[in-house]
């Protein structure tokens, strides 16, 4: 249900919620590069954000939401920390491979329950020249979450765990 509202370029969206797809038409997502959606376990929207900023569920951007990396083309993904009410992670991977990894975490239990940045674009050093894609894998029979991109000058995919204990800043190499 987290995946089940989706919004992307000019303001537009699908909302599954209800077995077939619903179009919307009232998001905040101008661009259509690097954007991302969650909502919570039963559905709801939370938050969006894109090149230029994070948006609450009401509309407004979020406090501190104001984006200081543009991320490339693809290289943007929220993951809720798994056993934590309230906080996810948002990873972003700079436009060209020499600007690195960064993540941000957001507190939904802030302002209402419209969030707010609490840590913003902190850097992943081992991530300093990854591409500008990112994946999320759910880890089989857990809610850890596995967050994948490839390096450039190792040739070498990265797997970072995200678990009950939060962001595992050493990732898991794979040539």
């Amino acid at each position: 249900n987290e995946a089940n509202t989706w919004y992307f370029q000019w303001k537009a969206g699908l909302d599954f919620n209800f077995g077939a797809p619903e179009a919307l038409y009232a998001g905040q997502v101008m661009v259509g590069t690097a954007n991302a959606t969650i909502s919570d376990s039963l559905g709801n929207y939370l938050f969006s954000c894109d090149w230029h900023a994070y948006y609450t569920k009401n509309g407004s951007i979020m406090q501190n939401g104001v984006v200081s990396l543009c991320p490339g083309f693809y290289g943007l993904t929220i993951v809720k920390w798994p056993g934590q009410n309230g906080l996810y992670y948002v990873f972003t991977a700079g436009i060209d491979f020499d600007q690195g990894f960064y993540y941000s975490l957001v507190d939904m239990k802030l302002f209402d329950g419209l969030g707010a940045i609490i840590e913003k674009s902190v850097p992943i050093e081992s991530g300093y020249d990854v591409c500008s894609r990112i994946a999320t894998v759910r880890k089989p029979g857990t809610q850890d979450v596995w967050v994948v991109t490839r390096k450039f000058t190792e040739d070498a995919i990265l797997a970072y765990l995200v678990d009950e204990n939060g962001f595992n800043a050493e990732p898991v190499l794979s040539y």
